[in-house]
């Protein structure tokens, strides 16, 4: 089955991509740092990005093919923010 995500609009993109982005920096930031949790804030935000991609959520499901509980957890968080975003 494939989640489908209604049509964003544009801004509404443009704020999910900055979103994305920055919780994706945060991430990194946060591997090092021991006060923030980088694989948690990584995750939010490749969930983030993989709503307004699909380029970026082909990537992620390579990457994922050997995690599928993972991949099932995004996926999970992706269909609630892109119908929650989409009302």
């Amino acid at each position: 089955m494939r989640a489908t995500i209604p049509p964003l609009s544009l801004p509404v993109r443009i704020a999910l991509l900055i979103l994305g982005w920055a919780l994706v920096v945060i991430g990194v930031v946060g591997l090092v740092l021991p006060v923030i949790q980088g694989w948690l804030t990584l995750f939010a935000g490749f969930a983030v990005l993989s709503i307004v991609s699909q380029s970026f959520h082909r990537f992620l499901r390579r990457r994922f093919h050997g995690w599928p509980k993972g991949w099932r957890r995004m996926e999970k968080l992706r269909r609630r923010l892109g119908r929650y975003l989409a009302k």
